[in-house]
């Protein structure tokens, strides 16, 4: 699907076709922009600017109108946002093999936890994902883990 020119320019839009209490000079610059944009657009529109665009009759809708593919079916109900309580259920249960790791001892854990995966043919990638670290995070990881291993 090809991206139109016009979508994420409202403002610029809205200056070119309907604001003419604007100052004439940015209406103008507005309406040569927007007509730029539109020539070089491969949908039909009705709204087409051109460089000799006017102001339009801006048209409210009523308040109860719902878009013709709509028309008739109920409201969609709202999907409900996953509660921040499950991020931090998932977090805890990915234990490095026991429940309290000090601060200081952490990153240690983590990176004998990324070695114990490497370790088992695991992926870098899944490793990442199962650690909830990037790609990069966990090759450090892992050669943090071999650094301690050999310095001991």
């Amino acid at each position: 699907m090809t991206a139109l020119p016009c979508v994420g320019r409202s403002a610029l839009y809205d200056l070119a076709l309907f604001e003419e209490d604007a100052d004439p000079r940015q209406r103008q610059q507005a309406v040569h922009r927007a007509a730029a944009l539109c020539a070089g657009c491969p949908a039909p529109c009705p709204e087409k600017v051109t460089a000799d665009s006017g102001p339009r009759e801006l048209v409210l809708l009523e308040p109860d109108w719902m878009p013709p593919a709509r028309e008739g079916q109920p409201e969609p109900k709202p999907t409900p946002r996953r509660k921040w309580s499950a991020d931090r259920r998932k977090a805890a249960a990915m234990t490095v093999g026991r429940d309290y790791v000090p601060t200081d001892r952490r990153a240690d854990a983590w990176a004998r936890a990324a070695a114990e995966h490497a370790a088992a043919g695991m992926p870098l990638a899944q490793i990442a994902e199962r650690l909830c670290v990037t790609e990069q995070t966990a090759a450090d990881l892992i050669t943090h883990a071999q650094q301690q291993r050999e310095a001991s």
